[in-house]
Parts: structure tokens; C-alpha cells; sequence
């Protein structure tokens, strides 16, 4: 009886923890482990990407440029990461990911994402009228102060030459203008009733180029600052770590399935063994 109730126990006590040792043994899927590799290189690139944007805008706020192309590149590329990497970790990477400290740490890189996809939409479309301000002001404004003084605006092509050569210098990376000196010439010039009975569409045009100066730099600067200060690259980082340690886990576990699997095949071949011998014994 006494056997009878051991053999029983080690069958039970073999089948019983099989099926998850099974589970726990089987290799990570090809398509999660490309999943994560996938997921890895895209905020390995994000991160660099980053950098080189907020580079490119610095250095071409400083020189007075349109950042050009390529910057709106590496900015859609950085926007669009986190759709990616949603498809990569939750979707093709297995349910697991859906919570816990991966889910929280992509909430967070996607909540700093979102934050700094308006102030670039918005850098892009300011700094852009911008510097079509400066080139009017500065292709055209010496025409207009000649056209002036052939009409005898002596007194407004004063006023304006001043106002060109000031706005281009408050435009420049180290101004010595004030704003309120413009401004006045602004109101000045916008008064001039002589103005508006000789060329009233051409000196608007130079005057309002001047007020989008006057209006934006002080914004455009505020944003090439945040944007450049968003810690993106950080939470890029921060994500690649607890999709590493997950992966690591994972591996970790399906090595030890495989082991417990082992000792459970050996205790079922025990219990085999001792039931053959109690049917030899009863022989």
C-alpha cells in the first residue's frame, strides 16, 4: 500500500509542474526576438536623430538660416517613432510588454514625443516666414529707400534706411538694436500720408516683414531652447534598458524551463522505474 500511494505521488508530483516547464522551455519566438532587435536599433537611431536635429537647429538659428530639409527629416523620423515602436513592442513582440515598467517608460517617451511635435511643427513654419522677412528686408529695402528719395521722401528714406539696417542687425546673433527703437519707426513710417499717396504697397510690404521680425525672434529662440532641452534621447535610453532587462528575463526563464524540465523527466523515469521493479516484485 505504502508503494502503491509513493508511485502515485511521484506521477503527480512529475506530471503536475511538466506542463509548465514545457511552456517555460520553449525558445523565443523569431518574430519577438526580431521585434526586439527591431525595437532597440529604432531608439538606438531615434536618439541620434534627436541630437542631430536639435544641432542642426541651433547652429542654424545662430547663423540666421532655414534649417532645411533634412532637418524636417530627422524631425518626422523622430515624431513617427513611437507608432513604431508600438507595433514592434506590443503587437509583434508578444502581450507580455503591455504592462509594467516597459508600458510606463514607453507612455513617458511618448508623452515627451508629443510634447515636442507642435513646437517643431510650429519652429518650422515661424522660422521659415522669418527668414523670408530678413531676405525681403535685406534684397529689398535699399530699392524701396531709393524709389523714396527719387520721389523727394527724403524725411521717410531716413527713417527707412534706418529702419533696414537696424531690423537686419536686430536679426543678427548679436544685436545692439533695442526692439522699442524699431517699433517707433514702425509707427513713424506707417503714419507717413505722403508714403501712402506714392507707394503705399511696397513700404507695407517692408513694414510688416519688419513687424514678423520684431514679433518672432523672441519666440523662435524660446522654442529652439525647449526643443533642444526635451530629453527625448534620454527616454530613448531609459526604454532600450527595460526592453533589454524584459528580453534578458525572458531568455533567463527559458532556460531554467529547460532545466526544470530535465529534473521533471528524470522523476518521472524514477517513478517509471519503481513501478516496473513493485510489478517484478508481485511476479
Amino acid at each position: 500500500m505504502m508503494r502503491r500511494i509513493l508511485i502515485i505521488g511521484l506521477v503527480v508530483a512529475a506530471f503536475v509542474p511538466l506542463a509548465k516547464f514545457v511552456l517555460q522551455s520553449r525558445p523565443v519566438p523569431v518574430a519577438v526576438h526580431d521585434a526586439h532587435l527591431a525595437a532597440i536599433a529604432d531608439l538606438e537611431r531615434t536618439a541620434e536623430d534627436y541630437s542631430a536635429l536639435t544641432t542642426t537647429l541651433d547652429s542654424a538659428w545662430t547663423s540666421r538660416q532655414d534649417p532645411g530639409q533634412d532637418a524636417r527629416t530627422l524631425a518626422a523620423r523622430v515624431t513617427g517613432s513611437p507608432e513604431r515602436l508600438s507595433g514592434l513592442l506590443f503587437e509583434a513582440g508578444g502581450g507580455e510588454r503591455r504592462e509594467g515598467p516597459i508600458r510606463d517608460r514607453y507612455d513617458a517617451y511618448t508623452l515627451i514625443v508629443s510634447r515636442t511635435e507642435p513646437l517643431l511643427a510650429e519652429l518650422f513654419t515661424e522660422q521659415a516666414a522669418y527668414m523670408d522677412s530678413i531676405a525681403f528686408v535685406r534684397d529689398s529695402g535699399p530699392g524701396i529707400i531709393q524709389q523714396m528719395r527719387r520721389r523727394r521722401l527724403d524725411r521717410a528714406a531716413a527713417d527707412t534706411s534706418q529702419l533696414v539696417a537696424g531690423t537686419l542687425d536686430y536679426a543678427s546673433a548679436s544685436a545692439s538694436v533695442e526692439d522699442f527703437e524699431l517699433r517707433r519707426l514702425l509707427v513713424s513710417l506707417g503714419r507717413d500720408l505722403r508714403i501712402d499717396a506714392n507707394m503705399p504697397n511696397q513700404v507695407q510690404r517692408l513694414l510688416d516683414s519688419v513687424a514678423v521680425i520684431l514679433d518672432n525672434k523672441s519666440l523662435i529662440q524660446s522654442k529652439v531652447t525647449q526643443i533642444v532641452l526635451m530629453p527625448i534621447p534620454d527616454n530613448a535610453r531609459s526604454l532600450i534598458r527595460a526592453e533589454q532587462e524584459f528580453f534578458t528575463s525572458t531568455s533567463i526563464t527559458t532556460g531554467q524551463g529547460r532545466l526544470l524540465l530535465f529534473y521533471a523527466a528524470l522523476l518521472l523515469v524514477a517513478a517509471g522505474f519503481v513501478a516496473s521493479r513493485r510489478r517484478k516484485g508481485y511476479r
